[in-house]
C-alpha cells in the first residue's frame, strides 16, 4: 500500500480542501492511504472524517522565516517517525518549496508540488528575493509540478518548465450530491428565513478574504435589487479577515433585511441548490472550485476575467464581466440574461463535466497515475 502525505496550511472548508477530500473518498484504501500534514490548527470536521477514513493529522506550524530550521525539523520528523512515505504531497502553492527541501531530506523519493492558484507572488526588496529562493527551493526538490489549471502552473513554475515537466489536473467535482440535493430545500428557506415566494436568490459561498472580492459581490446585489426588490442574497464560507467588514457594508448599505450570513457549510450542494444567480468576482483564481460546484447545482455563473476561461464548465450557464464595469453594469448584464434563462437538467451538466474531464471520477485517474509514476 502506497502512503502519501498531504500538505495543506489549514483544514478550513475550502476549494483546495475540498479537492483533496473528494479524491480522499475515492481512494481505493487497499492500494493507497493519505495522511495530512497541516501549518496550523483549525476546528474542522474534515479532521473526524479523515481519522475515521483511517488517516492522520499532524501539525507542523507555519514554515516562517524566523523558524525555518525549526519547520524542517518538525516536518522531518513527522516523515520520519509516521512513514514511510511514497509521496509527499504539497499544496501550499509558493511554500511548496520548504516542504519538498524537508521532503528530499527526509529521503522521500516522490515529491510533489501542486499549484492552486495564481497569487501569493509579487513582494519587493528582501521580500523579492525570498520568493525567488522559494521558486528555486520548488524547482531544486520537486520531482512532480502539477497544477489546477495552465494559468496556476505558468505562474507558479514559469510558463517554460509547466510546458516542459507540468501537468494540470482538474479540480473534478463529484455530481451526484449536486444531482440529488434539493429535499432539504423547504427546510433550508426555512432556517435561512427566505419566503417561498421569492423571486430571486443570488449567492457567493467562498472565503471571505480580500482576493474573493466579497465587497464587490455585495454592491452587485445592491443594485440587482433595483430590478429584483425581494431578492436575497446568500454569503457562506469561512472568514478570511473580511467578514467583519463585509457585516458593517451590509448594514451601510441599508440591505440587512436581504441578506443572511450561513457560516461554514458541510451541506453545500443543498444551500447551492437554493442559489439561482453565482456571483464570483474574484481578483484572481488558480480556478475556482466554488464557481464549478456552482455550475454543477445550475446557477446561472457570472464571474470576474480574473477567473480562468477553464473554469467554464457548462459554457451555456458562466457569464464573464470585467471588474472595470460598475456594479450597476454588473447587475443590468446579470438582469438580462435572467429575461431568458432557464436553469439546466442534471443530464446536460453531466455531459459537459465529462466532455472537459472534471468529473472526479476523471481527475481522480489523472492523480493516481501521478502516484503511481504514469507519464
Amino acid at each position: 500500500m502506497k502512503k502519501i502525505l498531504q500538505v495543506v496550511s489549514c483544514l478550513a472548508l475550502g476549494g483546495t480542501e475540498a479537492f483533496i477530500m473528494s479524491n480522499y473518498r475515492q481512494l481505493d484504501k487497499s492500494k493507497y492511504q493519505f495522511d495530512f500534514m497541516i501549518f496550523v490548527e483549525y476546528d474542522s470536521p474534515y479532521v473526524r472524517e479523515i481519522e475515521a477514513l483511517g488517516g492522520k493529522v499532524f501539525y507542523c506550524g507555519l514554515p516562517a522565516i524566523t523558524r525555518l530550521k525549526e519547520f524542517e525539523n518538525t516536518v522531518i520528523s513527522i516523515i520520519r517517525e509516521n512513514g514511510p512515505y511514497d509521496a509527499v504531497h504539497s499544496h501550499v502553492n509558493i511554500q511548496n518549496g520548504f516542504v519538498m527541501q524537508a521532503a528530499y531530506r527526509a529521503g522521500v523519493k516522490q515529491r510533489i508540488s501542486h499549484s492552486h492558484d495564481t497569487s501569493g507572488k509579487g513582494a519587493v526588496g528582501v521580500k523579492y528575493l525570498t520568493e525567488r529562493w522559494k521558486e528555486y527551493l520548488i524547482k531544486h526538490y520537486a520531482t512532480d509540478f502539477l497544477a489546477c489549471s495552465s494559468a496556476a502552473g505558468c505562474y507558479l513554475y514559469g510558463q517554460s518548465l509547466f510546458s516542459e515537466k507540468g501537468k494540470m489536473i482538474p479540480n473534478g467535482i463529484d455530481l451526484r450530491p449536486f444531482c440529488e440535493a434539493g429535499a432539504r430545500r423547504n427546510d433550508l428557506l426555512k432556517e435561512f428565513d427566505i419566503p417561498q415566494g421569492c423571486n430571486l436568490i443570488v449567492g457567493n459561498i467562498t472565503r471571505f478574504e480580500p482576493k474573493k472580492n466579497p465587497i464587490y459581490t455585495v454592491k452587485v446585489f445592491k443594485e440587482l435589487l433595483t430590478h429584483y426588490p425581494d431578492a436575497i442574497l446568500l454569503l457562506g464560507g469561512p472568514d478570511g479577515g473580511q467578514l467583519n467588514e463585509i457585516r458593517e457594508l451590509v448594514k451601510a448599505l441599508d440591505i440587512s433585511a436581504h441578506v443572511r450570513f450561513i457560516g461554514s457549510r458541510r451541506d453545500i450542494p443543498d444551500c447551492l441548490e437554493l442559489i439561482d444567480v453565482y456571483v464570483f468576482p474574484s481578483l484572481y483564481e488558480g480556478l475556482g472550485i466554488g464557481f464549478l460546484e456552482a455550475q454543477a447545482s445550475a446557477c446561472l455563473c457570472v464571474a470576474s476575467k480574473g477567473v480562468s476561461e477553464e473554469a467554464s464548465i457548462v459554457e451555456t450557464s458562466t457569464v464573464y464581466l470585467s471588474l472595470e464595469d460598475t456594479p450597476t453594469v454588473w447587475a443590468e448584464h446579470i438582469a438580462e440574461k435572467l429575461e431568458t434563462w432557464k436553469k439546466p437538467d442534471c443530464e446536460y451538466i453531466k455531459t459537459w463535466f465529462e466532455k472537459k474531464g472534471f468529473e472526479i471520477e476523471s481527475s481522480h485517474k489523472k492523480l493516481i497515475e501521478v502516484y503511481d509514476g504514469v507519464n
